[in-house]
């Protein structure tokens, strides 16, 4: 095509037609492709431009909005849809847009016309939506890990047969193999993290995602939460006598910045504290608590140098005798933070409970507070909603709770209660899994809630009553239950129908070896 046929097949007339032979074509069945058309054509004016520099794209715009109409008269019986002609066509959009930019822009509005025509404008598109990730994917990739006898698997998400397995290095504290929130390791970007325990040492391992190799090793203090952001992570510390913050660079492990918080007061049953919550682009944010004084600090560090952007200092009520801060989470531009408070009532019974306070990100100002809860063992943060899981309110009573809450104001959305078997569910956008207990002859279901209402969506009942440890995981497709016998049941997310099942490694793991599954999103 010379530079003259290409000018006159971009011309706003011919340009037109092209529309006219394209909607001329479509049904009341087409709406689908439709949708993903002017999805298509969205993404383009967004990426490139306002509306107001962009005429050939609101020449798309109102073609749509024409088809909409006649679409609509259709459906209501009133007459076969005409294709309507776009009022001003003699307006060219060579002669409006008179900037270089103007005409790329007006190049690239008659090109997407053009690529939806011939169908191939899905491709391209997702393609800038996803950067990195192939044509024809979600929104994000997920990858499977598998902890069992002190070793760590990554499973191929179709075959789930082993990518790659790493043991801690001889003389080195193995992988920790008890069950808890964080004992299952953290997945962040390229890397993974994963705690080494022998019982007085703790060890974090980072090792490379795509083939398992150990990046470097770092001393802690405590098996708990990580920050990173960019290339750093951050690591809570207490050295020597102080309370640190240290960041180490992802890839070498190195020092990167240290800051001290204040002086570790250690009593026998009450000591000092740090916790890590998250971090974004600019800091890191976290807390201290300091029982013996009463007293906690909330506070962000920036990213490039640790010194503090803000700091909240905190005084708790005399009768109070123990407040921690164990779990904090990064929701747009607010900080949500669990705290737990313990006292004794006027009975001297001891009394536990949780509150959510919500702080605004960039300044530390408190934005909420919620009602308080019983003690919450659990806290996950899913689409701007928190989950959290507190324990049964008295003994020998087997009913847990499961709360919804808003990180946007803290208001509750829904309260779950029923004998809950194992203490850490499992939530993702599509569900909240949890193995329920029956009793020895009802045996275990798995449960999954609908995480918008609260409200059960199926079940999957199975008989191994006392014997699941680990909770469910899932993906956006399919859920996976970890069975005796090394056997690892696959169900469809949508239904709980049995899908399958295979086993981890059989050569190398024993049929009573517990498996503590694990999906993250890349």
């Amino acid at each position: 095509m010379n530079k003259q046929d290409k000018h006159t097949s971009f011309h706003p007339q011919t340009v037109d037609k092209q529309i006219d032979a394209y909607l001329a074509g479509r049904s009341a069945n087409g709406q689908e492709s439709d949708r993903y058309a002017q999805a298509s054509v969205h993404d383009v004016q967004a990426y490139f431009a306002p509306p107001e520099q962009d005429e050939a794209l609101q020449r798309v715009w109102q073609r749509f909005a024409a088809q909409r109409t006649n679409l609509q008269r259709l459906q209501a019986g009133q007459q076969t849809p005409q294709v309507l002609p776009i009022t001003g066509r003699g307006k060219s959009t060579q002669q409006k847009n008179t900037r270089p930019l103007g005409r790329v822009l007006s190049v690239m509005a008659a090109v997407i016309v053009v690529a939806l025509l011939i169908g191939s404008t899905m491709f391209l598109f997702q393609q800038a939506r996803q950067t990195g990730n192939p044509a024809g994917q979600g929104h994000h990739q997920t990858a499977m890990f598998v902890r069992v006898n002190q070793t760590l698997y990554r499973l191929d998400m179709q075959t789930h047969r082993p990518l790659w397995q790493f043991q801690a290095p001889p003389g080195q504290p193995g992988l920790a193999t008890f069950n808890g929130p964080y004992i299952a390791g953290m997945a962040i970007d390229s890397t993974y993290y994963a705690w080494g325990f022998d019982g007085q040492q703790v060890v974090l391992y980072a090792l490379d995602i795509a083939n398992g190799k150990l990046r470097w090793q770092h001393d802690t203090y405590g098996i708990g939460p990580i920050a990173a952001s960019g290339n750093m992570v951050a690591l809570p510390f207490i050295k020597g006598t102080n309370l640190e913050v240290t960041a180490l660079d992802i890839i070498h492990g190195t020092s990167r910045w240290e800051h001290i918080l204040g002086p570790a007061a250690r009593t026998k049953t009450l000591p000092s504290t740090v916790s890590l919550f998250g971090a974004s682009d600019t800091a890191v944010y976290g807390a201290v608590n300091t029982p013996e004084n009463h007293s906690g600090l909330r506070f962000a560090l920036s990213v490039q140098d640790g010194q503090f952007i803000w700091q909240q200092k905190e005084v708790y009520d005399a009768s109070i005798s123990y407040a921690t801060l164990d779990q904090g989470f990064l929701s747009d531009d607010i900080l949500c933070v669990i705290q737990h408070l313990n006292w004794q009532n006027p009975g001297h019974i001891p009394e536990s409970k949780s509150v959510i306070l919500g702080y605004d990100a960039h300044s530390g100002k408190q934005l909420w507070k919620s009602s308080s809860i019983d003690w919450a063992t659990t806290t996950t943060l899913v689409d701007g909603v928190l989950y959290l899981e507190t324990p049964p309110n008295s003994v020998g009573t087997p009913y847990k709770s499961i709360y919804a809450v808003s990180s946007r104001d803290g208001s509750l959305r829904w309260q779950y209660q029923e004998p809950i078997q194992n203490p850490y569910p499992f939530i993702t956008k599509e569900g909240v899994y949890f193995i329920q207990d029956g009793g020895k002859q009802a045996g275990s279901t798995l449960v999954v809630l609908d995480p918008a209402t609260g409200k059960p969506r199926w079940t999957y009942a199975f008989h191994d009553s006392g014997t699941v440890e680990f909770p469910p995981v899932a993906d956006d497709n399919q859920v996976y239950l970890s069975l005796p016998g090394n056997i690892i049941q696959i169900l469809r997310a949508s239904d709980g129908k049995p899908l399958g099942s295979f086993k981890i490694d059989p050569q190398n793991v024993k049929p009573n070896n517990r498996i503590l599954l694990q999906i993250v999103e890349l």
